[in-house]
């Protein structure tokens, strides 16, 4: 692909999951991402629930049956990060989007937010929307520049005592 806002062609790929390696291949970006960012937001044990119930291999095909579309992103085919979504209506639900410590600050995860925004467009979504753990400063700082907004909070219940606590964010299209 290449990086429509330069004649320099982007290092960063992104390619849809194609097999049960590329599904293989995110469940380990996950763990690696999961363990070492949110180590300072959530508890231990919270964060294996929380792998185990919405990044592991079976989470993710039971998401790919229900209509979630998934993709890696990659460097010179070396796999860097993974997102996927789904489209609500006429929103399009970012369920996640995760890149490795040593791109972030990169340009991959815009990169993949440019690739998103243009299939929700081609999708006939008239918004982007996600949810991001409230004390994620990081990640939302990055949202909002992307020009995504505050639009609500959502606390959920997934167990074991444990909450999902985020803001709803949503970004308009065609504006």
């Amino acid at each position: 692909m290449m990086n429509k806002n330069s004649n320099n062609p982007s290092p960063f790929s992104i390619t849809s999951f194609a097999s049960d390696n590329d599904i293989r291949a995110a469940e380990a970006l996950a763990k690696k991402i999961w363990r070492n960012h949110y180590k300072v937001i959530l508890s231990h044990e919270q964060i294996e629930i929380m792998l185990r119930r919405f990044q592991s291999m079976a989470a993710m095909k039971e998401q790919i049956d229900a209509g979630y579309h998934y993709y890696l992103v990659s460097d010179r085919q070396k796999a860097l990060g993974y997102f996927s979504f789904q489209l609500r209506g006429q929103e399009l639900f970012l369920s996640k989007i995760y890149i490795d410590a040593d791109y972030r600050g990169k340009g991959a995860g815009f990169y993949a937010f440019d690739f998103i925004e243009k299939q929700a467009l081609k999708l006939g979504a008239t918004a982007i929307t996600l949810t991001v753990n409230r004390h994620n400063s990081s990640a939302l700082a990055t949202y909002q520049r992307w020009g995504m907004v505050i639009t609500g909070e959502l606390v959920t219940d997934i167990g074991n005592g444990f909450v999902m606590d985020d803001y709803c964010l949503e970004k308009q299209l065609g504006n």
